[in-house]
C-alpha cells in the first residue's frame, strides 16, 4: 500500500497525541485527491470497519457532500422512497454533519431513529421493512478520532469522498452524488478497484450531490468498464435558494412534510432522485419508475417504512 494508506491506519489509531494527530490529518487531506489515494484511505477505512452480514443484497443511495449548498437530506429520503416502490432492499449508510450543517445522522436522530441499536435488532428491523440506515458512527468508530479536526477544517476532504465507499454492508449496487465531475470519475475509478459491480456516480452541473432541476453527467460502472455520459434535464430550472435546506428542525420538518405526502419542490426533487435510481439500477423506463415513486410518496408507502423501521428499533 502507497504512504497515504501507512498515514490513514496511524491518523486513525488510539495512541497519538494531538499534535500528532492533526499533523497527520493535514498530510493526507492535503494530498493529491486521485483514484490511488483515496483507494488507500478507503482501504484504512474498512480495515477497521465493523462490518455487518445481512440475508441478502441492497442498495444504497448517498451523497459526498461538498457543494457548499444546505439542502435537506435528498438521499435520506429517497432511500425510503425507494424502498418504498418495492424493487431493491436499501442500506442507507450515512453520518453526522463533517462540513455541511445537517447530516443523514443528525437528521435521522432528530426523528427519534436509534443510531446504535445491536445486531440482531438491526437486522430484525431490515428484514421487516428492507430498509436499513447504518450510522458511520457506528460502524467506523475510529473515525471519531478526527471528526473535531474535520468540523476544524471546514472544508470537504477525501474523507468525504470516502464515505459512500464504506457501507459495512457492502451493497452490490450504489448511486452516489458528489459535488464536481473531477469527483465523480476519481470515486467510479476508485470504485473499480474496489471490485464495485454495478454502480452510478454523477454530479448536477451547479455541484450539487443530488439529482435536481439541471443537467447532469454521470459515469456508469458495468463490471470493469467505466461509461461517460451527460443527461439533460427534463424539469423546468429551478433557483437553488427554493430547495435549499436549514437548521437541523428547519430540515426534520420538511423532512416529514415530505413523508406525509405534501405537494412541494422539495417532494418533488425527492421522487426524482427515487426515480433516476430505479432508472439506473433497475433499468426502468424512466416515465414508469417516476410515477411508480409519486404514487408511492402521495401513498404515504415511504412513511409507512419510516414508521415501523423506527418502531422495530425501539
Amino acid at each position: 500500500m502507497n504512504e497515504i494508506y501507512k498515514k490513514t491506519i496511524k491518523l486513525l489509531s488510539p495512541n497519538l497525541s494531538e499534535q500528532e494527530r492533526e499533523t497527520l490529518f493535514l498530510e493526507v487531506v492535503e494530498s493529491k485527491t486521485n483514484p490511488e489515494n483515496l483507494f488507500a484511505v478507503v482501504s484504512a477505512i474498512r480495515g477497521k470497519m465493523r462490518p455487518i452480514a445481512l440475508p441478502f443484497d441492497s442498495v444504497d443511495t448517498c451523497g459526498t457532500g461538498g457543494s457548499g449548498y444546505q439542502t435537506i437530506n435528498t438521499s435520506t429520503l429517497s432511500s425510503l422512497l425507494l424502498a418504498a416502490c418495492g424493487y431493491f432492499s436499501v442500506t442507507k449508510h450515512g453520518g453526522r454533519s463533517a462540513s455541511g450543517n445537517c447530516g443523514s445522522a443528525d437528521i435521522m436522530e432528530r426523528l427519534g431513529i436509534n443510531l446504535i441499536p445491536d445486531e440482531k435488532t438491526q437486522i430484525r428491523a431490515f428484514l421487516e421493512t428492507k430498509f436499513a440506515f447504518f450510522f458511520s458512527g457506528h460502524h467506523h468508530r475510529t473515525m471519531a478520532s478526527i471528526a473535531g479536526l474535520r468540523k476544524k477544517y471546514g472544508k470537504p476532504t477525501i474523507f468525504n469522498l470516502a464515505g459512500p465507499l464504506c457501507n459495512p454492508c457492502s451493497p452490490k449496487k450504489q448511486i452516489i452524488g458528489t459535488n464536481s465531475v473531477e469527483n465523480a470519475e476519481i470515486i467510479t475509478k476508485t470504485l473499480v478497484m474496489l471490485g464495485g459491480a454495478y454502480c452510478i456516480v454523477f454530479t448536477s452541473d451547479s455541484g450539487l450531490d443530488e439529482i435536481a432541476f439541471e443537467p447532469f453527467t454521470f459515469f456508469r460502472i458495468s463490471g470493469k468498464y467505466i461509461y461517460k455520459e451527460k443527461m439533460n434535464s427534463l424539469y423546468p430550472p429551478v433557483d437553488l435558494e427554493k430547495i435549499s435546506g436549514g437548521n437541523l428542525e428547519f430540515n426534520r420538518q420538511i423532512f416529514m412534510s415530505v413523508l406525509s405526502g405534501q405537494k412541494t419542490i422539495f417532494s418533488e426533487m425527492v421522487i426524482i432522485n427515487a426515480a433516476y435510481a430505479l432508472f439506473f439500477l433497475a433499468g426502468m423506463n424512466y416515465d414508469k419508475a417516476y410515477n411508480l415513486a409519486k404514487e408511492a410518496l402521495h401513498d404515504r408507502a415511504a412513511l409507512d417504512i419510516f414508521k415501523k423501521y423506527k418502531a422495530a428499533l425501539s
